[in-house]
């Protein structure tokens, strides 16, 4: 059986062949460890892309439903009156947003999602299938589909919902779903000569939207979406980290460490003080669950 050489740790086989990937090397583990020991004696922080949450999702999803064609226009004139897109490509953001956050996605994956990627199996229910064409971890093939249902409640999280105003708006029947923009809103979308967005536009755009909202867009990239789904998982929707691996296509074979580095992190927001963990007066916020009627920080 041939080995999966981004998943399998760095060997040598009885005929003295390496296999595997040199970085899982043992050499190379204890060499980053090392190093990371050495910057942390001089003073040196972690660089970690934050992970975004749904609020910032959230926030985001209202800034762009709000847009005009008229502050698009504006371009030409002050600073503090432009913006960066318009609300189809704002739409089209969104949508983006939502899918990387809600099916644990890399920024290529996501880029690379086509019409025929997508399976509407209930209009009534919003039952839409997701099979991407590879994934890091299954590049092979026999990826496995995510489903994902109308969530009228969180609108910003509602994929099926805002997939068919996007379909509908830029008149896409076929080819890549996130494509580049005209200064005038309209999509790239011509038959013969659609092409996808690229990472550097997605980042730009991504960070002018977080601008927009206040937050410092400085600290988040394409991973922070897949960061914020595993804390999101975790944290709010109350999965285990089985379940969580199963549902986001995490390699049998990665390090434990790895999902761990998913779901803390210096930089990240979290729900509670550090204060408040164990303070017996800490009053517990949140709607409350209609299965155990309980109000926590979880719901």
């Amino acid at each position: 059986m041939k080995q999966n050489r981004s998943a399998s740790s760095f060997q040598q086989s009885n005929d003295s062949k390496w296999l595997g990937n040199p970085c899982n090397s043992t050499f190379v583990r204890q060499y980053m460890k090392a190093l990371k020991r050495q910057k942390a004696r001089e003073g040196e922080s972690p660089q970690s892309v934050m992970a975004i949450t749904e609020e910032k999702i959230k926030q985001l999803y209202e800034k762009n439903s709000e847009a005009t064609l008229q502050a698009l226009f504006n371009r030409a004139r002050a600073r503090e009156d432009r913006s960066w897109g318009g609300p189809r490509q704002r739409l089209m953001m969104s949508l983006a947003y939502a899918i990387s956050f809600l099916c644990l996605l890399r920024l290529d994956e996501v880029l690379n999602i086509q019409v025929e990627n997508f399976t509407i199996h209930n209009l009534q229910t919003g039952k839409l299938e997701i099979v991407l064409d590879f994934r890091k971890t299954q590049q092979a093939g026999e990826v496995q589909p995510f489903y994902l249902y109308y969530n009228p409640e969180k609108p910003w999280l509602d994929v099926p919902r805002l997939l068919l105003e996007w379909l509908r708006a830029s008149q896409i029947e076929e080819g890549y779903v996130f494509i580049p923009f005209y200064h005038s809103d309209q999509p790239k979308s011509m038959p013969g000569t659609q092409k996808k967005l690229s990472h550097a536009v997605f980042l730009q755009d991504f960070r002018y939207n977080l601008q927009e909202v206040g937050a410092k867009y400085e600290m988040y990239g394409g991973h922070s979406f897949r960061r914020g789904g595993a804390q999101w998982f975790i944290g709010v929707r109350r999965w285990n980290v089985i379940k969580l691996c199963r549902y986001g296509g995490w390699s049998k074979e990665f390090d434990p460490v790895t999902i761990i580095r998913y779901l803390v992190a210096i930089f990240d927001e979290w729900f509670m003080k550090p204060e408040d963990y164990m303070n017996p007066d800490y009053q517990q916020e949140g709607e409350m669950c209609p299965a155990c009627l309980r109000r926590c920080d979880c719901t």
